[in-house]
């Protein structure tokens, strides 16, 4: 039976290295979909700011001077193309995720055999097993310093990088007008054309060698679109808001839930990615609350892919990998089955005796 293992062995194998290729073609068509992504969002969080600036709240724009206008515009294309560049690099984002999970299942390995050692230890003399669970001690305390290191010195994902990097309220404060936010220079282009990014891409592929990392990965990145939709809403509405175009009363709370795209909200008749909101605000002077209506951003997914048909196709492609990737995780899981039967059935002969 010990062919029988081999063979199925063979099989696994063959198997992980179609899930390889599978994955390079995932990686490829995410940077191909996330770029035609970050410039669908570019035009549609620039024609939601145009509503609201020129339909929602004229009035509000015609206050402001042409320096404070041209500095609002400059600031939302300024937020977008980073939230560009940041799109392009959660796939990145989403490797690193997959390693520390690989970094926590070895570890966990480790541990089991620390474990394992320390039962063994029970039969040396009474001598011998103290030194031997001391010197076990010491290796368990290691390998949590280590992990507690390992887990400070993560880097801060995507999107919380383009929230932080928003201009601070205490230096609004301090300025007569609204000045414009200049992110650091990059560009998608760039990053992509670098050949040490394709370097770092060809080496994080073997790290998707099962059906279940292609997957964690997959879902890694459509989580960070939707965080980095929502992080990108509430930012543009902080800039409107703080360019008194939004109500300068509306809490932060409301800008929060305003950028989730699973808020239920009556549809604006016009362009997409907006929505309605009525609001209660409290009137210092009077001590009475007021119902206020605000139209805000809130960046959707399904009606960007529908705006773009480039996009859209891209998402076909998409989801016909996520087939071909479930269908590869079914045998694989065959596989594995098959696998643990044939061993068992080894290990079963090697251990009988007739008596």
């Amino acid at each position: 039976m010990a062919g029988a293992v081999e063979r199925i062995e063979q099989d696994i194998a063959a198997l992980e290295e179609m899930v390889r290729a599978l994955a390079q073609e995932f990686d490829d068509t995410y940077h191909q979909y996330l770029t035609n992504l970050g410039q669908s969002v570019r035009q549609q969080l620039i024609l939601a700011s145009y509503h609201i600036c020129t339909k929602g709240y004229p009035d509000r724009f015609l206050e402001l001077s042409f320096s404070q206008r041209q500095n609002l515009q400059q600031s939302l294309q300024k937020l977008v193309q980073q939230a560009q560049v940041q799109l392009v690099e959660l796939i990145e984002v989403a490797y690193l995720e997959v390693a520390s999970v690989n970094d926590e299942d070895e570890d966990e390995v480790e541990a089991d055999a620390v474990d394992s050692s320390k039962t063994e230890a029970t039969d040396i003399p009474d001598s011998e097993a103290s030194a031997s669970e001391f010197q076990t001690s010491e290796f368990q305390t290691s390998e949590f310093q280590t992990s507690e290191f390992q887990t400070s010195e993560s880097q801060p994902s995507a999107f919380e990088t383009l929230e932080s990097s928003l201009p601070l309220e205490e230096n609004a404060a301090e300025q007569p007008e609204f000045q414009i936010y200049v992110p650091p220079d990059s560009s998608p282009a760039s990053k992509e054309e670098s050949p040490i990014a394709e370097e770092k891409t060809t080496a994080t592929i073997e790290l998707l060698d099962t059906p279940e990392a292609v997957a964690y990965w997959e879902e890694r990145i459509e989580e960070g679109i939707e965080e980095m939709l929502q992080t990108l809403s509430h930012a543009a509405n902080r800039l409107l808001q703080r360019a008194s175009i939004l109500p300068d009363k509306l809490p932060e709370p409301v800008l929060e839930v305003a950028a989730k795209s699973g808020l239920a909200t009556e549809p604006v008749s016009g362009p997409p990615n907006l929505l309605n909101l009525l609001v209660e605000t409290e009137d210092e002077d009077e001590d009475e609350s007021a119902v206020t209506h605000i139209i805000a951003i809130q960046l959707r997914l399904s009606e960007i892919e529908f705006s773009d048909a480039t996009l859209s196709t891209w998402r076909s492609k998409i989801r016909s990998l996520l087939a071909r990737l479930v269908q590869l995780g079914r045998q694989y899981q065959k596989k594995q089955e098959e696998l643990a039967i044939a061993e068992a059935e080894d290990a079963w002969r090697s251990s009988w005796f007739e008596e």
